[in-house]
């Protein structure tokens, strides 16, 4: 049996007269006892308003369609109201847009919750007071932008200093005035080989391997950094995120061809000995593979005279080997390739025509979240769940990448606002 009450905030004034909207209590006629076991919780805030999100100091914009030579500000409106939705706002500006030609595009991620708004080459949006109800700063200016490239090359890179066993491994490509930076096509290029801890190769009877994705599998992190500020979520599970996000965005044919580069092999007995036959007598092996990092998985050039550093650091033995104890990894060589594209000049008026560069780039923001093994359950908030490894594992005890899934039940919830148990339950107010 289930029953609800209703509970007005106005209908006890004369038993509480400080009650609020936001805060009051509310006499019944009489109370309510419940016997047993109950469950008590909020259905439903129904709640009246008057106020307005939208009035006539957020409601006009201004737009900027021009052909780079003659253009004009046009000061558009919107309707003063109560917008219940983010896409009601959006919709509402879409209307008061131009619509041929159409120079601006507005999308809205209904997962993040977010808006993107495009503009094309001469055209500008000033969204004034009303960028931030679609989630800008106040008086944001979305700027039309153009990419034309004429050519490219193919440039490598060598570390700072000589390569030693367990040091950091960095890189310093200056920004050059005339080249942009196409970070997408950037490739880690490294020769290595498995040696014991004496630097004598190993034999025919040593027991040792290296894990899956050996080449990203090698450093434990990796920072980018701008111009001298660190852009990267700096964190010690780069091995993790590179093995999730290939087992998740490549497909049967590309993990069996093109990530064997990377020495990735299915984790299963004949991949260890696959991955394992490279490198018996310590023969050395080439590697080469992106970077899993947020700012090289973006589609846009990096910008002229901008300084770029990249700095690796290397994972312990113990956890990117696989086998018996007492040995290393030895890199020979080690660069990065990178393909550098030159923009088309093109003819600039003084004073007429002004070119503006953005960069937008998105973050995956990974998190190491810890559970006792006495609690069996756990209750994480905003997150993506992944595998979980084992403190052990991770600690780099024993085998990596053990991901079992020991979940017996997942529940999704978006609020939890009251839930009670006892066995006499009653209500006085």
């Amino acid at each position: 049996m289930s029953f609800y009450v209703t509970l007005p905030s106005d209908s006890s004034m004369h038993f509480f007269p400080e009650n609020k909207i936001s805060h009051f209590k509310t006499q019944l006629p009489s109370p309510v006892c419940l016997n047993g076991e109950w469950e008590v919780g909020l259905s439903e805030i129904i709640y009246p308003h008057s106020w307005l999100n939208v009035n006539e100091t957020n409601n006009y914009f201004l737009y900027k369609a021009g052909d780079g030579n003659i253009s004009s500000t046009v000061k558009r409106t919107i309707d003063v109201g109560c917008y219940e939705t983010m896409l009601d706002i959006i919709s509402a500006v879409q209307l008061a847009l131009p619509k041929n030609p159409n120079r601006f595009t507005i999308i809205y991620n209904k997962a993040t919750k977010r808006v993107k708004i495009n503009a094309v080459q001469g055209s500008s949006l000033h969204l004034e007071n009303l960028g931030e109800l679609l989630g800008f700063k106040r008086n944001a200016i979305i700027i039309g932008t153009q990419t034309v490239i004429q050519d490219g090359q193919w440039k490598q890179f060598h570390p700072l200093s000589n390569v030693f066993d367990n040091a950091p491994v960095e890189f310093h490509i200056s920004g050059s005035a005339e080249d942009y930076i196409d970070l997408s096509q950037t490739q880690l290029y490294v020769k290595a080989k498995i040696v014991k801890v004496d630097n004598t190769p190993i034999t025919k009877d040593d027991t040792i391997g290296p894990v899956n994705l050996f080449l990203h599998s090698l450093f434990s992190q990796v920072d980018v950094s701008l111009n001298d500020r660190v852009v990267s979520n700096s964190s010690n599970t780069y091995p993790y995120r590179s093995y999730i996000e290939t087992l998740l965005n490549h497909g049967y044919d590309s993990k069996t061809s093109q990530l064997t580069a990377e020495l990735f092999y299915k984790d299963s007995d004949d991949g260890l000995k696959k991955r394992t036959e490279f490198f018996k007598e310590s023969a050395t092996v080439d590697m080469i593979g992106c970077i899993h990092s947020d700012l090289f998985h973006q589609d846009r050039l990096l910008l002229n005279l901008v300084d770029l550093k990249i700095k690796l650091i290397r994972s312990k033995p113990e956890f990117c080997l696989q086998g018996s104890e007492g040995f290393k990894v030895v890199l020979i060589m080690f660069f990065i390739h990178t393909k550098s594209s030159c923009e088309r000049k093109l003819e600039k008026e003084a004073g007429k025509r002004k070119r503006v560069d953005l960069s937008v780039s998105s973050r995956k923001k990974k998190t190491q979240l810890s559970t006792s093994a006495e609690n069996s359950t756990a209750d994480p908030e905003n997150i993506f769940l992944p595998p979980k490894e084992n403190e052990s594992a991770f600690q780099k005890a024993y085998k990596t990448f053990n991901l079992p899934n020991n979940d017996s039940s997942l529940g999704i919830k978006e609020f939890l606002l009251l839930r009670k148990r006892r066995d006499n339950l009653y209500f006085s107010q």
